[in-house]
């Protein structure tokens, strides 16, 4: 079961991030996206999830269980982001 979604994203300095933070902002998903800034000023914190993860391109979605393993992952943007998201939960939700 998914419990959260986790966003790996910089869109200071990536367009495909800006993109998928706009598709995603009115959208609604029956599981949180928590968003995780990397890049330049990257916190230590952030640092550790995106290692934690193997976050090496973004913009990058991580689809966790309740313990934080990774279920899967969408990578880059599509126009389809959102409908792809939605599928990936129904997919682990069994709905």
């Amino acid at each position: 079961m998914v419990a959260k979604i986790l966003l790996f994203t910089d869109p200071s300095r990536c367009m495909p991030c800006r993109m998928m933070d706009n598709a995603l902002f009115s959208a609604k998903f029956d599981v949180s996206i928590t968003t995780i800034q990397t890049g330049a000023s990257i916190t230590p914190e952030n640092k550790e999830k995106a290692n934690k993860y193997n976050i090496r391109n973004i913009p990058q979605l991580v689809f966790v269980d309740s313990e934080d393993n990774e279920l899967s992952r969408l990578s880059g943007f599509s126009p389809t982001i959102v409908q792809n998201i939605k599928n990936k939960i129904k997919e682990f939700n069994g709905k």
